[in-house]
Order: C-alpha cells, then structure tokens, then sequence
C-alpha cells in the first residue's frame, strides 16, 4: 500500500512540473499583415510611381530589368513585361503588388529648352515632354543635322564633337510628331549668374556677375590665331568675383551669356550707372565716396583681370567688367573700378583680356544695347 502510493505521488508530481513547464513558456504572437495601397499596377515604360505600405518594409523586385523598387517603395519601370513588387516586415510575411509595364505610344512631343548649350566636357541628356503623359521613349527616333559639332543617341544623351552649332530632331516612331531643338556646342558652356541677386540704380536693374560651366580652373586662352580673336573664360578665385571672359567671348555669346530679358550693357549704359551713382560719366575720376556706392549700391567687387598666359592679376584691387561695346578691332570697352580710389566706365582694354561680365535687365526706359561689328 506504501509502495502504491509513492507510486501516485511521483506522477502526480511529474504532471505538475509538466504544466507547469508549459504554462511559463510565453507564446509569441504573429507578425501582422502587410497592406498594400495597390496590389496592381500598370505603368509606361519610363513611369515611376511610389507604392505604400502600412508599416516598415523592405521592398523587392522579382525582376529589375522589367522594373525596379527602391527603398522608399519607388517603382521605376524599365521596360515592357510584368513583374512582382514584394514589400516584407520584418517578421518575414510579406505582400506583392504586380507591375505591368506597357510601350505607350507618343502623340505629341517638344523640348522642355528650346536651346541648349553645353562645354566640350559636357554631355546632358536632352528632356523632352511627351503626350500622353506616361508615353514609351522607345518610341522615339534622334537625329543631329550636325555629327561632327554633336551627336545624339537613342536615349537623347548629347556627347559634343566641336565647337559649333547642331539642330537635334526627336520624332515619334509614327512619323506623325516631332520637335526640334538648337544645340550650341561653346567654348564658355551653360552661363549664370553667381546668385538671384540684384541691384537697381536709377533706371536700370543689374543682375549678379556671370558664371559659367565650361570655364577652366586653370588655363585661358582669350588670343589670336590668324587675326582671329578667341572666346574663352577662366575661373576666378573666388566664384562672387565671377567668371573672367574674354571679350570675344562677350561678343560671340552675346545671346546667351545673358538670359532671356537680360542684355550685356553698351558702353552708354554704363555712362548712365555712373551717372545715376552721383558720378560724372567720364573718363578717370577719382572718388572715395563714388567708389563706395559702386560696391554697396550696384555690389561691384575687385575681381581683377586674367592675362593670354591664364595668369590672375589685381585680385582685390581692381575690378573690371566687359561693355559690349568694341572700340576698334584689338580694343573693347569696359568699366573700371579700383580701390586706390579710381573710376572710369568709358574706360578701354584689350579684346584678349579676361574681365568680369553683369548683365543689366531689358527694362523699357533704357537705351537700346549697342551691337558691335567685327
């Protein structure tokens, strides 16, 4: 009977411990559910679109070569196919949202820039704006009127060749639709200006000074070859000094190196600012106080001068800045401030020379720019 007993004891004690092991085990709960804001998706070759999901995922594609995923959830689509978007947490549950890309054929097409300039080490991608929105650019055809200035290839990519000037013609593979777009292959590239500042004086508003993309960092070359002047630009010191052009450079570009409703001033122009300043709108003047409103009132700043050889001279003591105005054929005209204090915004300088350039704004009131022969 002892024995018996025991016996019961034991299992009784063994059936405890058992759910008693059980009952401390914690029971993990499952990962939630992932949810999709689209489970389906149709996109032209080229769409992006960004999918959600509502909690923290990583994001896959089953095949990027048809379309891609990013971290954000981003799809790009790449080209004609299907493939699966799979978002998964991190507790390995998952969700997929089918993407079917589609060629959609363009029926209509321009050039976001009617015009486009670049620099020998330059070569953008033109952007164009098709209709329908979401329009394949596969269906698209290139062509340059010009090869040996630039060429053009299947995705709009432009690689210069030489100084010069190209038209490139994109036209929808119907035949139906096409735009055209000049293309200026230059020594000085994309010009600017250094920041949205501007300064108005008297009738005229100025802008910033200019710079530009293709301008070197170390060499310059604003001479002669055979009697012909060179347009080149170097960079300055410092980029609020602004970018140092030749005056050919000036000349050449003259329709560009300022932007649309902005002009390169004509020697009488500058007469004016000096005028409008306080100042006589002469020849040499010496005035401390009329040098004072050139730098505050109109932001002039000494950027100096580069010479043939690319060498930098009289940075932070003199400042020069190209008219449109040529004098006679070795000589252009400039303006001239130097902190001795000088002044003279008639005065001239070799055509060869590296100055600063500002733009002055088409404003009505003033007198028309003079356009200078060779």
């Amino acid at each position: 009977m002892k024995k018996t007993t025991l016996t019961l004891f034991f299992f009784a004690f063994a059936a405890f411990a058992f759910f008693a092991v059980v009952s401390c085990e914690k029971v993990k709960d499952p990962a939630p559910a992932v949810t999709l804001g689209k489970y389906a998706l149709t996109l032209g070759e080229g769409a992006t679109e960004t999918l959600t999901a509502d909690q923290g995922v990583t994001w896959r594609s089953s095949d990027p070569n048809i379309a891609t995923v990013d971290h954000r959830g981003v799809v790009t689509a790449v080209l004609e196919g299907v493939a699966a978007i799979t978002a998964t947490n991190d507790g390995g549950r998952s969700a997929t949202c089918i993407v079917t890309v589609v060629v959609v054929p363009a029926d209509g097409i321009g050039f976001a820039e009617p015009a486009t300039l670049l620099s020998m080490s330059e070569s953008p991608k033109l952007q164009v704006v098709m209709q329908p929105a979401g329009a394949s650019p596969r269906t698209l055809t290139w062509k340059s009127s010009k090869p040996g200035v630039a060429t053009i290839d299947p995705q709009g990519n432009v690689t210069p060749v030489a100084i010069g000037k190209t038209t490139v013609t994109v036209r929808t593979s119907n035949g139906n639709h096409e735009a055209s777009c000049e293309v200026l292959v230059t020594e000085i590239g994309v010009p600017g200006f250094f920041s949205d500042r501007t300064w108005t004086v008297g009738d005229q508003t100025w802008s910033d000074v200019v710079i530009a993309s293709g301008c070197n960092k170390t060499t310059y070359n604003g001479g002669t070859i055979g009697g012909t002047h060179l347009a080149d630009c170097r960079v300055n010191t410092q980029d609020n000094y602004g970018h140092l052009f030749s005056w050919e450079a000036v000349y050449k570009y003259a329709d560009y190196i300022c932007p649309e409703g902005w002009h390169v001033p004509d020697f009488r122009e500058f007469v004016a600012l000096d005028k409008a300043m306080g100042g006589e709108g002469h020849n040499l003047q010496a005035d401390l106080m009329l040098l004072n409103k050139y730098t505050t009132m109109w932001g002039g700043r000494f950027g100096g001068s580069v010479d043939m050889a690319g060498d930098l001279y009289n940075q932070g003591t003199h400042g020069f800045f190209w008219s449109s105005s040529r004098d006679d054929r070795e000589f252009a005209q400039c303006l001239t401030i130097i902190n001795t204090p000088e002044l003279n915004p008639q005065d001239t300088s070799e055509r060869v020379n590296g100055y600063a350039v500002r733009c002055v704004n088409d404003a009505p009131q003033n007198p028309a720019p003079e356009n200078p022969q060779k």
